[in-house]
């Protein structure tokens, strides 16, 4: 299963559209409370020209904000809604829900931008602190950046939080399934999930799936009834062939918590530009590439820095400030403590007479700590 396949569930949609704190019943609330409700609807174009007018009039409004940038994201407006979903998150401010920070996750998630996202769900977490939803999401972001280990630990602590949180058991079947090859515990990942799961479209065709390939649904598979999946076949027809050489089930992943398709549909548009970037890097030389990436940083468009950094390092090796940079993006902007020490380990090492390798301390070198 491709990465973007992986289950990743978004915030239901009423949980943007809930006050946030600052929709104030002044002159604006009517077209914000209009906005809503076109919102929920679903006729995102008449939202977003309510949202607008509200977020005019309530400026300091974080709510007309969030609901406005989810507004433009099921547009597939994209980059009107990363703006207006940082606004939000900046106007919330400390000690408040994290919502429209979590919205900001699902949509760099959403784009294949899983650095980022991590970020914004880490910043949900000082804020709001953790549930299992938002450790499900943080562990999609972590699949998609290739931390396996990491992205398992947050779904047993989700499943830890509340055993019976369906995204969670279906994400660590996936993850067990195929990234970490572990067949026997995938399948008991989704059989939980199946005994859990009952009326989700998505459940149903894998029912069927296990019907189809002979394997019993739930762990009491012999008396449960799968023939909305199966074709009439109960549990019993259903039963483990003996030996356990039947492959797992193929399995849809459940898409947001809305149902709709909008969200998904940004990821080929958010990602085209990135990928180009990436492309062209290779023939650029490194002050261009590093030109770029701090333009990319200003913009907050750290998975597209990194690309570049990265692309300026392979064609330069000898340049000590890409990657420099290289190991400062991963400590002060990425949070990824690993790759920061590493790469610190390896500018001292090339440059051990550059004054900034000073500052570079053993703490540091190992992960422990960032640079002073």
């Amino acid at each position: 299963m491709s990465v973007g396949r992986v289950l990743s569930p978004l915030l239901a949609l009423a949980a943007c559209v809930v006050p946030l704190g600052c929709g104030q019943r002044t002159g604006g609330a009517a077209a914000l409370e209009q906005g809503l409700e076109q919102l929920r609807a679903g006729d995102y174009r008449r939202a977003a020209r309510l949202l607008e007018s509200a977020a005019r009039r309530q400026p300091e409004s974080a709510t007309a904000f969030c609901n406005l940038g989810m507004a433009y994201w099921r547009m597939g407006d994209n980059d009107r809604a990363m703006v207006a979903l940082r606004m939000a998150a900046d106007l919330e401010g400390t000690g408040a829900s994290g919502a429209p920070l979590e919205c900001l996750g699902q949509l760099l998630l959403a784009l294949k931008r899983p650095n980022e996202a991590r970020q914004a769900f880490q910043r949900a977490r000082e804020m709001a602190g953790d549930s299992p939803r938002l450790l499900t999401s943080l562990a999609a972001a972590e699949y998609q950046a290739g931390e396996n280990q990491n992205a398992a630990l947050l779904l047993r602590k989700a499943l830890d939080a509340d055993a019976g949180y369906a995204p969670a058991l279906y994400n660590l079947g996936v993850l067990q399934r195929d990234r970490l090859k572990n067949r026997k515990e995938a399948f008991r990942s989704f059989q939980r999930y199946l005994a859990i799961e009952t009326n989700d479209p998505h459940a149903v065709a894998l029912r069927a799936e296990f019907a189809r390939l002979g394997l019993a649904a739930t762990s009491q598979g012999a008396d449960r009834e799968t023939s909305a999946a199966g074709g009439g076949r109960t549990g019993a027809d259903v039963r483990p062939a003996a030996g356990g050489s039947r492959p797992l089930p193929r399995a849809e992943p459940i898409p947001g918590a809305t149902g709709r398709t909008g969200a998904r549909g940004l990821a080929a548009n958010g990602t085209s530009g990135q990928r180009a970037s990436a492309r062209g890097a290779v023939a650029q030389t490194p002050d261009t590439l590093l030109a770029k990436a701090r333009e990319a940083i200003r913009r907050e468009a750290l998975d597209e820095a990194l690309e570049l950094l990265k692309a300026a390092v392979r064609n330069n090796p000898r340049n000590p400030d890409a990657l420099w940079e290289l190991a400062v993006l991963y400590d002060r902007r990425l949070h990824s403590p690993e790759e920061a020490a590493k790469t610190y380990r390896k500018f001292k090492e090339a440059f051990p007479d550059d004054p900034r390798s000073r500052g570079i301390t053993p703490a540091a070198r190992a992960g422990g700590a960032r640079r002073p």
